[in-house]
């Protein structure tokens, strides 16, 4: 219901007028101690740790832009369906999240409020993202990419290697193929130590 909010981070450089794709890239770890506090953390409030690292997240842009309601995009799984396991490439949905942070809640509530929007967003997940918006026909603002400024994807599954015996083993590299879509995009994987890349 409403407008989206727009996020205004404070940047070095006025928006271009029409968004482009420019990207630039900060890798940095969770060691695994981190991570597992944030699953522990997960486990005793009743959410997953992916929903505490986007609450996390959300309130560094709260911070940083000063605004209320923040609108994060969130990449949702798509292999729910049978025979989708086999099938090779990404398979996702997009769906757009909101939650207020007016107020200064305390962690633990932001946490309850982001773990419902979350399952709230995953009972609609079936619903394709460009169908959404077909539907509603947001205003659009060239400025930017799409109908929200950052994208929030987790992935605690630890990376995958294929053995193929005596010929050897090949095993998932990070192209920086899509990145700079979004003003942001913050992607956690798990990596083989239990911590996230």
């Amino acid at each position: 219901r409403g407008r989206l909010a727009v996020l205004d981070l404070p940047t070095a450089r006025p928006r271009p007028a029409v968004h482009g794709f420019a990207e630039a890239r900060h890798r940095f770890v969770w060691a695994a101690p981190l991570a597992a506090a944030v699953r522990a953390l997960a486990a005793r409030e009743n959410s997953e740790p992916r929903v505490v690292a986007l609450a996390a997240l959300q309130v560094i842009l709260h911070r940083y832009a000063r605004q209320e309601e923040i609108v994060v995009g969130l990449s949702l799984p798509g292999r729910r369906e049978p025979g989708l396991e086999r099938l090779v490439g990404p398979v996702a949905n997009l769906a757009v999240l909101r939650n207020q942070l007016g107020g200064n809640p305390d962690f633990r509530t932001l946490l309850a409020d982001v773990t419902r929007t979350v399952q709230d967003a995953g009972e609609h997940d079936a619903l394709p993202y460009e169908a959404l918006i077909a539907a509603l026909k947001p205003a659009r603002d060239f400025s930017r990419a799409g109908h929200f400024d950052v994208l929030f994807h987790y992935d605690d599954t630890p990376p995958a290697a294929l053995d193929f015996g005596a010929g050897g083993s090949v095993q998932v590299i990070d192209l920086n193929l899509v990145y700079g879509n979004y003003g942001l995009d913050l992607a956690l994987h798990a990596d083989a130590d239990g911590g996230l890349i």
